[in-house]
């Protein structure tokens, strides 16, 4: 079977796991899954290593079919598909494929409470497919904002010669929606595949005041999902595992004493907060108190005077 992307892998020695067989691999992962950072996963190398290999000395052909791979048919629905379900598709990861898969509670993969609940609108996702990074407040995401949210519908910036890698305002949207399902840039920019200073870059031209603006609203919106995370567990507490020879043997409830009074000096500043916080929101003072019994008073004594007229 022929190579749909041909090209030349690049020499480079000086990387031994970026070898020609480990870049055909690469591209032809990227074309089934459109995701940058999801096909360095799976053939086990980093995103810095590729990039740095895809701008080397020689690496024109690498850097035209990563392009091509990339804007395939079939790398463009993948992306499509994990838009629409707000999430990735399970990755697994290459030094754990032989190794059995970690015992979640049911309940606390997707941690969240429903509107029902009063804490979060909708379920967090887990987007790890490392069990050392599920117990990160980053890994988890919550539901990306519709298509007819308002938060999408902003002016995006629009390019004068747009190129083939440019954050085109379809990219700009994805982005948004990333950064408000996970509040964190970095996630965000991996998701759309661009890196952080072009994203800044972006930002700060003329004409993107809109982007800047949704982008500082998704911004928000993350770390308001992060403050409903962090109440639940000051509240609810977090699940911890009990490990007896290599496997999960039972689960025990761990309360965290210093995010409950966290929580509590910021949202119960007038009693938990510092002397300033409490001297600030205390109530009136002792004149203004005496001032309303002296009006009461008045008003109670004007009373009695006219009923007695009447009497």
């Amino acid at each position: 079977m022929s190579d749909p992307f041909p090209f030349t892998p690049v020499e480079r020695a000086a990387h031994a796991r970026l070898d020609a067989q480990r870049q055909r691999d690469f591209i032809a992962v990227l074309a089934q899954c459109g995701f940058v950072g999801e096909a360095a996963l799976r053939v086990g190398v980093s995103v810095a290593a590729l990039e740095k290999l895809r701008y080397a000395a020689g690496g024109e052909e690498f850097r035209a079919a990563w392009d091509a791979a990339r804007s395939c048919p079939s790398a463009r629905e993948a992306r499509r598909a994990a838009r629409r379900t707000g999430r990735r598709a399970s990755r697994p990861s290459p030094d754990l494929r032989q190794a059995e898969p970690p015992v979640f509670p049911p309940d606390e993969v997707s941690a969240g409470i429903g509107a029902d609940g009063g804490g979060l609108e909708g379920p967090l996702h887990c987007s790890s497919s490392r069990p050392s990074r599920r117990t990160s407040y980053l890994a988890f995401r919550g539901d990306p904002p519709s298509p007819d949210d308002p938060l999408l519908g902003f002016a995006p910036y629009l390019h004068a010669r747009p190129r083939r890698n440019s954050i085109t305002p379809a990219r700009q949207r994805a982005f948004i929606a990333a950064l408000a399902a996970t509040g964190s840039v970095t996630q965000a920019a991996r998701e759309i595949g661009a890196s952080l200073e072009a994203l800044y870059r972006l930002r700060s031209r003329g004409g993107a005041e809109g982007f800047a603006r949704a982008w500082d609203k998704a911004v928000d919106a993350g770390m308001a999902r992060l403050e409903d995370t962090a109440l639940i567990r000051a509240m609810e507490g977090e699940l911890r595992p009990v490990v007896s020879g290599g496997r999960v043997v039972a689960w025990y409830r761990r309360h965290n004493d210093a995010l409950t009074m966290f929580m509590l000096r910021h949202r119960r500043a007038h009693r938990y907060g510092s002397e300033a916080e409490r001297a600030g929101t205390e109530g009136p003072d002792e004149q203004e108190i005496i001032d309303s019994i002296n009006r009461k008073l008045d008003l109670m004594r004007a009373r009695m005077e006219g009923r007695e007229g009447i009497a």
